[in-house]
């Protein structure tokens, strides 16, 4: 499904500034959304351990950037 050596880093709201964050969250959410055909199927958590730890390092910033 994924190729383990590709490592994505995502970054906090003060590198990105509020606009691209919050595009970066809609990216990370939907990509999950999408792959597990919008939680239909599981995902083997190892394969997406950037993404976990970003969402939930990332919860309570990306909920107050929210209009």
């Amino acid at each position: 499904m994924r190729d383990s050596s590709i490592s994505l880093s995502y970054q906090r709201i003060d590198e990105l500034g509020h606009d691209f964050y919050r595009l970066q969250c809609y990216f990370v959410t939907h990509l999950i959304y999408v792959l597990s055909d919008w939680g239909r199927h599981l995902l083997e958590r190892s394969l997406f351990e950037e993404e976990l730890s970003f969402i939930v390092s990332n919860l309570i910033q990306a909920h107050n950037a929210s209009p």
